[in-house]
């Protein structure tokens, strides 16, 4: 897997994990425990594609990465 596909799937983790990992902790109390393994998942994921990246990431590049994996699908 290249670090570019790396980086989308932590970022598409990232996104949707983490808004109900605050709506869990407003309401409940206390964070769900599958909801706290994909944003481990995410981060642990976005860690490994940027040290594998030669310079790794800009802010900036994002937007360019997450277009470029899903237009290889498109």
């Amino acid at each position: 897997m290249d670090p570019d596909m790396a980086m989308a799937i932590g970022l598409v983790l990232a996104i949707v994990s983490f808004p109900s990992l605050i709506h869990n902790v407003l309401h409940d109390g206390a964070p769900s425990k599958v909801v706290g393994f994909m944003c481990l998942t995410a981060v642990t994921v976005m860690v490994i594609a940027a040290l594998n990246k030669p310079g790794g990431y800009d802010v900036m590049d994002l937007p360019r990465v997450l277009m470029d994996v899903f237009g290889r699908f498109v």
